[in-house]
């Protein structure tokens, strides 16, 4: 099995584009798994007061982000915001699993341990592109990061956020409310 690690200095600046053109000075933190990015997470110092996109609106507005304290329940409801959908997609924590789970990462099969499972609502919870998506709760608190999701698309795979704080260290209070 795989484990996660970090570079001595992950983060990098880069210039963020969305959709409609606007350009966002942006410092990215990166984590490795095998080798290979695995998860990013961006800072953004500053909005634009034109900017009507409504994932990087809620993103700026709860910065730094709150995170949940305890665990999830079963059939606790909970969403994120798709990037390649651009929307929020909503789900249920269906289970969690007491076995490591095997997860295609590019041509590399990995396991990941402490695997959430999230049952998909009307639409799939994730698709590809979705992998690093921050999960929250009803109450807008971060709990988890989407993972993957079942090829079928009726289940997805998420990883809480403590080892993803763990790995920032002293940077994570840039990002979350820890």
């Amino acid at each position: 099995m795989r484990s996660y690690s970090s570079s001595s200095d992950p983060a990098v600046e880069i210039v963020a584009v969305q959709t409609d053109g606007v350009h966002y000075d942006a410092v990215l933190l990166l984590g490795e798994l095998g080798g290979e990015v695995d998860w990013a997470v961006a800072q953004f110092p500053d909005t634009h007061d034109d900017d009507t996109d409504p994932g990087h609106a809620a993103a700026f507005e709860d910065a730094p982000i709150k995170v949940r304290g305890s665990m999830l329940r079963e059939r606790e409801p909970v969403r994120h915001a798709s990037s390649p959908r651009h929307k929020r997609m909503t789900g249920v924590i269906h289970s969690f699993s007491a076995t490591p789970i095997q997860l295609r990462v590019g041509p590399d099969v990995v396991e990941y341990s402490g695997v959430v499972i999230i049952e998909s609502g009307d639409e799939p919870f994730s698709i590809e592109g979705d992998s690093g998506s921050l999960i929250v709760d009803d109450e807008r608190l971060a709990w988890g990061l989407v993972l993957g999701g079942s090829d079928d698309g009726l289940y997805s795979y998420a990883l809480t956020l403590p080892p993803l704080l763990q790995r920032l260290g002293t940077k994570a209070s840039a990002f979350f409310d820890v």
